[in-house]
């Protein structure tokens, strides 16, 4: 695949120099791996270490996600379990889709939301469907108001 698309791309090159012919073509190149690396499927298990055994928890059983110093604590079905990670390499690896970051320290699963509070300052209160409320920023507020179907 990268290929075809490398030689579709490269076509354009035959006016120039070979000089300029092989600068383009590494150009080509990069932006091709770029792309490829974006269409890269996100992370669908975690490996969570406790207790001298490996457990592995699928992102769909995921409610949501909070920062715990140097770690992140995953709740998923009345359960939590702490991985040692940042909340921001979790983020990198969930499906953008299925997941936002409501707060600095918390990502929750979006078909996991029930209804938003508004607070005061214009703060809200995620309320999921088993009944935790999350405290939103209103940083995130419009982002997340856009993602939900209304």
């Amino acid at each position: 695949r990268v290929s075809v698309e490398f030689r579709r791309e490269c076509e354009l090159l035959g006016g120039f120099s070979l000089l300029t012919q092989a600068t383009l073509a590494i150009i080509c190149i990069g932006v091709l791996l770029f792309k490829r690396a974006r269409e890269r499927p996100r992370e669908q298990r975690f490996a969570i270490k406790s207790g001298g055994a490996v457990y592995f928890l699928d992102a769909e059983e995921i409610d949501w996600i909070e920062a715990a110093n140097n770690s992140v604590r995953f709740h998923a079905g009345g359960k939590r379990h702490l991985m040692r990670a940042t909340i921001r390499s979790v983020e990198e690896q969930l499906d953008e889709q299925a997941f936002a970051r409501i707060h600095r320290s918390t990502i929750v699963r979006l078909d996991r939301i029930r209804k938003l509070v508004p607070q005061e300052h214009g703060d809200y209160l995620v309320v999921l469907r088993d009944g935790t409320e999350l405290r939103m920023s209103r940083r995130r507020r419009e982002e997340l108001r856009a993602r939900l179907p209304c």
